[in-house]
Protein backbone atom coordinates (compact mmCIF):
# COMPACT_ATOMS: atom_id res chain seq x y z
CA UNK A 1 0.00 0.00 0.00
CA UNK A 2 2.95 2.34 0.40
CA UNK A 3 3.08 3.18 -3.33
CA UNK A 4 -0.71 3.64 -3.61
CA UNK A 5 -0.53 7.21 -2.34
CA UNK A 6 2.02 8.06 -5.06
CA UNK A 7 -0.42 7.50 -7.92
CA UNK A 8 -1.06 10.64 -9.96
CA UNK A 9 -4.55 12.15 -9.51
CA UNK A 10 -5.77 11.51 -13.06
CA UNK A 11 -4.39 7.96 -13.02
CA UNK A 12 -6.18 7.30 -9.74
CA UNK A 13 -9.40 8.72 -11.19
CA UNK A 14 -9.05 6.46 -14.22
CA UNK A 15 -8.35 3.46 -11.97
CA UNK A 16 -11.53 4.10 -9.98
CA UNK A 17 -13.46 4.38 -13.26
CA UNK A 18 -12.10 1.03 -14.44
CA UNK A 19 -12.80 -0.71 -11.12
CA UNK A 20 -16.27 0.79 -10.79
CA UNK A 21 -17.19 -0.16 -14.33
CA UNK A 22 -15.83 -3.70 -13.99
CA UNK A 23 -17.72 -4.27 -10.73
CA UNK A 24 -21.00 -2.69 -11.91
CA UNK A 25 -21.28 -4.31 -15.33
CA UNK A 26 -22.29 -7.73 -13.97
CA UNK A 27 -24.65 -6.46 -11.25
CA UNK A 28 -28.27 -5.29 -11.35
CA UNK A 29 -29.13 -1.86 -9.96
CA UNK A 30 -29.96 -3.16 -6.46
CA UNK A 31 -26.69 -5.05 -6.27
CA UNK A 32 -24.77 -2.01 -7.58
CA UNK A 33 -26.40 0.13 -4.92
CA UNK A 34 -25.54 -2.38 -2.19
CA UNK A 35 -21.88 -2.61 -3.22
CA UNK A 36 -21.63 1.17 -3.58
CA UNK A 37 -23.13 1.71 -0.11
CA UNK A 38 -20.69 -0.79 1.36
CA UNK A 39 -17.68 0.89 -0.30
CA UNK A 40 -18.93 4.30 0.80
CA UNK A 41 -19.22 3.06 4.39
CA UNK A 42 -15.64 1.78 4.24
CA UNK A 43 -14.52 5.15 2.89
CA UNK A 44 -16.38 6.95 5.69
CA UNK A 45 -14.56 4.81 8.27
CA UNK A 46 -11.22 5.74 6.74
CA UNK A 47 -12.19 9.43 6.75
CA UNK A 48 -13.29 9.18 10.39
CA UNK A 49 -10.02 7.53 11.43
CA UNK A 50 -8.02 10.10 9.47
CA UNK A 51 -9.88 13.02 11.01
CA UNK A 52 -9.40 11.73 14.54
CA UNK A 53 -5.73 11.05 13.89
CA UNK A 54 -5.24 14.57 12.50
CA UNK A 55 -6.96 16.04 15.57
CA UNK A 56 -4.74 14.09 17.95
CA UNK A 57 -1.60 15.05 16.04
CA UNK A 58 -2.64 18.72 15.99
CA UNK A 59 -3.26 18.69 19.74
CA UNK A 60 0.17 17.15 20.33
CA UNK A 61 1.77 19.84 18.17
CA UNK A 62 -0.12 22.56 20.06
CA UNK A 63 0.96 21.33 23.50
CA UNK A 64 4.12 23.47 23.71
CA UNK A 65 2.15 26.52 22.60
CA UNK A 66 -0.58 25.87 25.16
CA UNK A 67 2.00 25.43 27.89
CA UNK A 68 3.70 28.66 26.88
CA UNK A 69 0.38 30.52 26.92
CA UNK A 70 -0.37 29.22 30.42
CA UNK A 71 3.08 30.32 31.58
CA UNK A 72 2.53 33.78 30.11
CA UNK A 73 -0.87 34.02 31.83
CA UNK A 74 0.75 33.20 35.17
CA UNK A 75 3.47 35.78 34.57
CA UNK A 76 0.86 38.43 33.74
CA UNK A 77 -1.05 37.54 36.89
CA UNK A 78 2.12 37.95 38.98
CA UNK A 79 2.86 41.32 37.36
CA UNK A 80 -0.70 42.50 37.96
CA UNK A 81 -0.42 41.55 41.64
CA UNK A 82 2.87 43.43 41.92
CA UNK A 83 1.30 46.49 40.28
CA UNK A 84 -1.66 46.33 42.67
CA UNK A 85 0.69 46.10 45.67
CA UNK A 86 2.55 49.23 44.55
CA UNK A 87 -0.72 51.18 44.36
CA UNK A 88 -1.44 50.64 48.05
Amino acid sequence: MSSFHCIKPFDLSFLTFLLGSAIAKNLNSNQQNSVANFLEAVAQQIILINGQQALIEAECEDQPICQEIELLKKQIEILEKKMNMKRY
